[in-house]
């Protein structure tokens, strides 16, 4: 069974992100998968524990970066069954079309955790980018999460 973790209205900036990372159980043996990796930041804190963490992003936005990260779609992940320790996502849900055969992608990748950020998406973003709410689809509910991710 893989456990669920959930936490609504978390942003994505930097001394978030280092508590979120303070606040997860990872052992420095765990391989982690970032979904919706964007410009890296929570991959390279995530590095600073664990040995083995991958990004993945369907944009190009990591590219000179270096490191584990890959250009891919979170509805087609190309990993094996059960092949992560913990699949993390922060504030990408809202922003692909199917949102419900990204999360039972990133259930069958993961062999122990699941920890998603939902949104909505904070006013900020709609400041700092003008067409952002162009590219918001739909927020999944906690419900509809809960029900994807549950083994029943």
């Amino acid at each position: 069974m893989v456990d669920i973790k959930y936490t609504q209205n978390f942003y994505n900036n930097t001394s978030k992100i280092s508590k979120l990372v303070s606040s997860i159980e990872i052992k420095e043996n765990d391989i982690v998968l970032d979904v919706g990796a964007g410009k890296g930041t929570l991959v390279r804190n995530l590095s600073e524990i664990s040995n083995s963490v991958i990004g993945l992003d369907s944009s190009q936005a990591f590219k000179d970066l270096g490191g584990e990260f890959l250009q891919g779609e979170c509805h087609n992940l190309p990993f094996r069954d059960n092949a992560f320790d913990l699949v993390i996502s922060i504030g990408m849900l809202e922003h692909v079309e199917n949102y419900e055969a990204a999360i039972l992608e990133m259930k069958r990748v993961s062999a122990r955790h699941i920890f998603l950020v939902l949104g909505p998406t904070p006013f900020w973003r709609y400041l700092d980018n003008p067409n952002h709410n162009a590219i918001v689809i739909k927020n999944p509910s906690t419900l509809e999460v809960l029900s994807l991710l549950s083994d029943g």
